[in-house]
């Protein structure tokens, strides 16, 4: 629905969990309903990384369900789940007010209770991103790279 120009955090695979986690629940059927009518629960098909304007790309997305799918209004976007690997990303989102009320998923979410708190006990899933394993040749091999 929505494409963005590339940033340079991109290719880090810290970045790039929303990828991992779309195939996942795309391949389960359980997780999916036939007819959104039905669907308990809507991802939103935002995958912010690190990025300028990270907030105004989640409200442009917002704008442009709430315009065209009824069920934005049907529980006020509470039934809604936005993902993001940007750092802080989580802290960003909980502090937009056409978001506060919808499921936060985010690897940097800080729980506290202060007005400035990252996420809400309770609404939003802290979910560890998904980085190669340390045996894969690829990732040992940058790693081993001399710094430019």
């Amino acid at each position: 629905m929505l494409r963005r120009r590339t940033f340079g955090s991109d290719p880090d695979p810290i970045f790039n969990t929303h990828h991992v986690f779309l195939e996942r629940l795309l391949i389960d059927p359980a997780a999916l309903a036939t007819r959104p009518e039905e669907a308990h629960a809507f991802l939103a098909p935002a995958f912010g990384t690190n990025m300028e304007a990270l907030d105004e790309y989640y409200v442009h997305v917002q704008l442009h369900i709430a315009a065209r799918l009824p069920w934005w209004h049907r529980r006020r976007g509470t039934d809604h789940a936005w993902f993001t690997t940007a750092d802080g990303g989580g802290c960003n989102l909980n502090t937009l007010p056409r978001l506060r009320r919808s499921v936060i998923m985010a690897h940097y979410l800080k729980w506290n209770t202060t007005a400035t708190g990252c996420g809400v006990r309770g609404k939003d899933l802290a979910l560890p991103p998904a980085v190669p394993g340390v045996l894969e040749a690829s990732f040992l091999a940058r790693g081993a790279a001399p710094l430019s």
